[in-house]
């Protein structure tokens, strides 16, 4: 809210010119003190107003302002669950979706993520530097928050439909859980495959464990030899150490990505 932010450092400064007027302190009255309302990151200074001496009496609160953020609210128990959770924006990069492999392309596809002319919006990692950090975050109540990035909205979105993979893609909003929040347990079972090893750490269920629903259902720990436990997965095998049995135990880390095309409505934010 760019007017209300103008009208608070307009207010503040006039009562710290007041005061220093009052206390007969030497100082140019029509200097602006508080030029920033927010607390922004990084190095190079960032102003939320420009000098006040430098103001025109007719302009209106708000359309000096030099902030053109994007700020995305999240109302979930994600952040009280996980409080240390990563949030950042990526670049989106169109990309032909004919080159992807058959699996993610289906996926892709039942998301309504392509474009009429076959391409698809990807977020592209390729560049550590492109990663935009937030410029400020806060919370209300226990179960929203809010973070702010150095992109008006329309740049965020981005452009529908590329012509010949053309155009800009916008961004992609990223939850990351945090590397360092290690936790050790297996998935949820979809099927029984007692004596089937899993292809990888990530395939393995308690289903790998269990003959039946009632078994299942009864089953208050994973056995340390299963059928399968001489199997090797990935460099190691269910049981043989204690320190193999966490690898293939070790749920990795989860990161979920949302586009700003699904978040924003350019229409509302105009209107």
């Amino acid at each position: 809210n760019a007017a209300f932010v103008e009208s608070y450092l307009l207010g503040l400064n006039h009562e710290m010119s007041r005061e220093f007027a009052w206390r007969q302190f030497p100082a140019l009255l029509n200097s602006t003190w508080f030029r920033r309302f927010w607390d922004y990151l990084g190095s190079t200074p960032k102003y939320d107003i420009a000098p006040i001496a430098n103001w025109q009496n007719s302009r209106r609160l708000g359309a000096g302002s030099s902030a053109d953020d994007s700020v995305v609210l999240v109302k979930s128990a994600l952040f009280r669950r996980y409080p240390d959770t990563l949030v950042y924006a990526v670049p989106a990069a169109w990309q032909p979706i004919d080159r992807l492999e058959k699996g993610e392309a289906n996926q892709l596809r039942r998301s309504r993520q392509v474009s009429g002319n076959g391409m698809v919006r990807l977020a592209d990692f390729s560049s550590f530097d492109a990663i935009i950090r937030p410029s400020f975050s806060g919370k209300i109540g226990g179960s929203a928050a809010f973070f702010g990035f150095p992109k008006n909205p329309a740049t965020m979105v981005g452009t529908a439909s590329p012509e010949k993979g053309k155009g800009d893609a916008g961004f992609f909003i990223v939850f990351e859980q945090a590397a360092t929040n290690q936790k050790f347990g297996l998935d949820l079972a979809e099927k029984f495959t007692p004596k089937r090893a899993p292809g990888s750490a990530d395939d393995l269920t308690w289903g790998h464990f269990a003959a039946s629903q009632e078994e299942l259902d009864q089953l208050s720990h994973a056995t340390a030899s299963p059928a399968w436990s001489n199997r090797n997965i990935e460099g190691s095998r269910w049981g043989r150490t204690a320190a193999e049995t966490a690898m293939l135990a070790l749920q990795r880390p989860v990161r979920i990505m949302f586009h700003a095309s699904g978040l924003m409505n350019l229409d509302a934010i105009k209107k």
